[in-house]
Parts: C-alpha cells; structure tokens; sequence
C-alpha cells in the first residue's frame, strides 16, 4: 500500500511538472525605462496587455 501512493505521488508531480512546463507567456508590449541621477532612482514600466476582463 505504502509503495502505490509513492506511485500516485510521483505520477502526480510530473503530470503537473509537465502541464506547467508547456504554458507559452507572450511578451510585453511595451517597456519603458527612466533613471533620474540626481535622486538615483531606476523606474521601469512593463506593459503587458492580457485578455482577461477582470484585470481590464
């Protein structure tokens, strides 16, 4: 009994490795970049347009 949740376990894991390994991320848009010297501050902005409502 101990050796087959092993099993279940195990097969588990790389059925999740597997689903999360082939998800594409398209890239950003746009990035835009600024850096003011005289406070010393980097900013950057990375646009990524989604198609999902609820952040719209």
């Amino acid at each position: 009994m101990e050796g087959y949740i092993y099993l279940v376990y195990s097969s588990t894991f790389f059925v999740l490795l597997f689903a999360v390994s082939t998800v594409y991320a398209h890239p950003p848009s746009d990035i835009k970049i600024t850096f003011d010297p005289e406070i010393k501050i980097l900013q950057a902005v990375i646009i990524h347009n989604t198609s999902n409502p609820i952040y719209k």
